[in-house]
């Protein structure tokens, strides 16, 4: 299920003891908690489906996504990776603003992230914003790095 046949592997596969803490993951809204808790792996993943947009009336600060996460997982390996192979693990076919975002926890206050939204027939580097975005969960998981 969850063999790493590329660079990065989008993987919902998890054992027993992390089952509780995705369906937990699923169910977070701030970005800084999104890391699934105790992994032993260092990302986590979420894709979102987008369903449109409302204006709430809402505003605030981001929290913007980075270029590089960890010590070295950069926007562009990313990029390449994901717009020239399946790296998923399950049967997905991306749509038409769907966003992936992939989550480092660096410390308890302190989390990086990429974000990637499908437009054109291609993933780009962008987010949402989402005061006035509506993003909905869609699958989650550990990215596995092999390099």
């Amino acid at each position: 299920m969850c063999e790493i046949s590329n660079q990065l592997k989008f993987c919902t596969c998890l054992d027993e003891k992390s089952i509780e803490n995705i369906n937990f993951q699923k169910k977070l809204e701030k970005l800084y908690k999104k890391q699934l808790p105790k992994s032993k792996e260092p990302f986590s993943w979420i894709l979102y489906e987008y369903k449109g947009s409302e204006d709430s009336g809402m505003m605030g600060l981001l929290n913007m996504p980075s270029e590089k996460i960890g010590f070295s997982l950069s926007e562009g390996f990313v990029l390449d990776e994901i717009n020239n192979k399946n790296c998923f693990d399950f049967d997905y076919r991306p749509k038409e603003g769907d966003n992936l975002q992939i989550n480092f926890q660096r410390n308890k206050y302190w989390t990086e992230f990429l974000s990637f939204i499908f437009r054109n027939g291609n993933w780009e580097a962008d987010s949402y914003y989402t005061f006035t975005e509506i993003i909905e969960p869609k699958n989650y998981g550990i990215l596995k790095v092999n390099k």
